[in-house]
């Protein structure tokens, strides 16, 4: 089973709801937690709805929190326990295995951490069940989680450490990254902690292990995502056929608009043939196109997790800020691909010849 939980930091932006239906169809969790939603329920049905996941429980907006949300998949049982303005806690169950997890969103003013901590004692004693606990506590164990900005009291740490202690509860450190949240671009004000993070009781580790657990960069949250996998497998699953799609942004590109040329002008072909050398030219296009986007993606991501888990230095963070813009306008031209249809012959030739635009713009 896969439990995902992000800071999302709003929800508001079609572009974050796009990278959060790509992630949940890529990674494929049984149970999402999002903290810092700023929805309210019609929205965040909405939102459900488009990431294709089965069921949802919503805590809305309003003057004391900023919303929460828990979805969760057609094979999953959820049942509601308890929630509030910063937790949602709830009974999981799947494939015989039941446990119980409570999604939490910390407070970020000092004044009101005991208010926290307070909730997991009276959280701990409403059910006996093996117990997971993932989302943005907002706080920091030791001095280790912590790079930049002024030094946290020891004593807030302690506090930290005793509300875990004395519940019964566990860190589980992530297997891929470390620092889970940064703010600043410059490396006067470069901040980096490990806000993020998943605890459980010794019963759910006994049952499921501690798992893996993968601290993941995006470019829409100042916060990392958490992906915890209680059967990490590292074989390769099937891969999906490779279909050609015309999509919207390609009509920017020159090599695009070179390549139908060519085809379009073709005197010795009829249309149907033209069509079709467009379909087979743009495939291998595509394809390249595609590859190298992803290589520079994933290089960019790599190179963000390593700047964000190395000493601060001037150099560091400039490079940071260059990386995060670049992976930034990468995501949002792989956000804007829109499929027009399916390089199907038949099918594709009414719609083209419906929208002729395109051809009649070519001398």
């Amino acid at each position: 089973m896969k439990i995902l939980v992000w800071n999302c930091q709003g929800l508001g932006n079609p572009g974050i709801v796009q990278f959060l239906k790509q992630l949940v169809a890529s990674k494929s969790p049984s149970v999402v937690f999002l903290c810092d939603t700023r929805l309210n329920k019609r929205k965040a049905e909405d939102v459900r709805r488009r990431v294709n996941m089965s069921g949802n429980l919503v805590v809305e907006i309003n003057e004391e929190g900023l919303g929460l949300m828990l979805l969760w998949t057609e094979v999953t049982q959820v049942s509601l326990l308890s929630y509030s303005k910063s937790h949602i806690d709830v009974e999981v169950s799947k494939d015989g295995v039941c446990f119980r997890f409570t999604g939490m969103y910390g407070t970020f003013h000092r004044s009101k951490k005991k208010e926290d901590w307070d909730l997991l004692d009276v959280l701990r004693t409403m059910s006996e069940l093996p117990w997971l606990i993932g989302g943005d506590l907002n706080d920091i164990l030791d001095l280790s989680e912590k790079e930049g900005g002024r030094r946290k009291p020891r004593v807030e740490m302690e506090e930290f450490n005793d509300a875990f202690l004395r519940n019964g509860l566990w860190d589980i450190k992530p297997d891929s990254g470390w620092f889970t949240w940064h703010s600043g671009i410059n490396v006067e004000n470069l901040v980096k902690e490990r806000l993020d993070r998943f605890v459980a009781s010794i019963a759910w580790i006994q049952l499921h292990g501690r798992g893996q657990v993968q601290s993941i960069h995006s470019s829409f949250s100042d916060h990392h995502y958490l992906l915890l996998d209680t059967e990490p497998c590292t074989g390769r699953g099937k891969r999906l056929v490779d279909q050609f799609r015309f999509e919207n942004c390609w009509a920017d590109e020159e090599a695009c608009l070179e390549t139908v040329k060519e085809c379009w002008n073709d005197a010795n072909s009829s249309t149907m043939n033209k069509l079709k050398a467009i379909g087979d030219k743009l495939y291998g296009w595509q394809k390249h196109k595609r590859a190298l986007a992803m290589k520079r993606k994933n290089f960019l991501l790599e190179k963000i997790e390593k700047l964000l888990n190395e000493t601060i230095s001037e150099e560091s963070a400039r490079d940071l800020t260059a990386s995060k813009k670049e992976l930034k306008l990468l995501m949002d031209r792989e956000e804007i691909v829109k499929p027009m249809f399916d390089f199907d012959i038949t099918r594709s030739l009414r719609i083209k010849l419906k929208n002729l635009k395109l051809f009649v713009q070519i001398p």
